[in-house]
């Protein structure tokens, strides 16, 4: 379901990555704190485990998205035809992928060029997300990322990803803030997400790769 990462301006690959970030977010003037870890396996997928202030686990696999809440025994299971992208995956994805995960998504190159050093493309959706979006665009600078914007069909901002302090591990470069931007029905949220502890080629315990849900926990199925 993952394609193992490498990349061409870097010497190196990686198999798996993990890091610990605090997630602020204000939607509108109610702010909200989470404590949050992050984990990457090339061969197993991404998981997201937030702590604080309510314990969730989320397991991303290519088109199919499982949110688990613990402690109420209940998870709720996002499937799509193409691969889910939302703007908080998108955010991790970004700092992995050189495309910010959009081939992988379904979405196409329509144009690129450069603009002072930073490399712009600006990619198609696919079928099933044409009703929300325009066109996405994305930046990079010396293979780093940079920014990533989706509008919509009337050029109206959805979201954007923007990143910063970027620190080196071993060969790699990853960025220590990343910014998020959404516009929903007129409301702008924005997440402020700062990462330490990363962590590369560390063996992950299976426990936390593991998808298998226990059998007490109720699943609600959705669709993307």
């Amino acid at each position: 379901l993952f394609i193992c990462l490498t990349f061409p301006s870097y010497t190196q690959s990686f198999r798996t990555f993990q890091a610990d970030f605090i997630r602020e977010i204000d939607n509108g003037g109610e702010k909200r704190i989470m404590s949050v870890t992050v984990y990457y396996s090339c061969l197993e997928g991404l998981v997201i485990r937030i702590e604080e202030p309510v314990r969730q686990w989320v397991y991303v696999e290519h088109t199919r998205v499982t949110m688990v809440y613990p402690e109420e025994d209940l998870a709720f299971r996002i499937k799509g035809s193409e691969a889910i992208a939302t703007p908080l995956i998108m955010s991790f994805t970004g700092m992995l992928k050189e495309d910010f995960g959009l081939s992988e998504a379904g979405f196409s190159v329509a144009v690129y060029e450069e603009q002072e050093g930073v490399l712009v493309t600006y990619w198609n959706p696919p079928k099933n997300a044409r009703r929300t979006i325009g066109r996405m665009k994305i930046a990079t600078r010396e293979g780093n990322p940079y920014y990533l914007e989706a509008v919509d069909r009337k050029n109206n901002l959805i979201f954007r990803v923007v990143y910063s302090q970027f620190e080196k591990e071993g060969n790699l470069t990853f960025p220590g803030n990343v910014y998020l931007l959404q516009v929903e029905d007129g409301v702008k949220t924005t997440e402020h997400m700062t990462y330490s502890n990363r962590q590369l080629n560390h063996d992950i315990p299976p426990e936390i790769m593991n998808m298998d849900l226990p059998e007490q926990i109720e699943i609600r199925e959705l669709s993307w």
